[in-house]
C-alpha cells in the first residue's frame, strides 16, 4: 500500500491548510499503518521540506 499526502488546502470541503504539522502527522500515519512508502502530493507543485524532518 502506497499512502497519498495531502501538502495544500482543502479547497473543496472545510478550507483546512496542510501545513507542515499536518504533512508530518500523515507520514507518521502512514509508517504507523505500515504503507510501504507515501507521495507527497500539492495541485501546484509547491512543496517544502518543514513538515518531512
Amino acid at each position: 500500500m502506497l499512502a497519498w499526502i495531502q501538502g495544500f488546502r482543502d479547497s473543496a470541503f472545510s478550507r483546512r491548510v496542510f501545513g507542515p504539522e499536518e504533512v508530518a502527522a500523515q507520514t507518521r500515519a502512514a509508517a504507523d499503518a505500515h504503507a510501504n512508502g507515501w507521495s507527497l502530493w500539492n495541485a501546484r507543485n509547491v512543496y517544502s521540506e518543514a513538515g518531512l524532518k
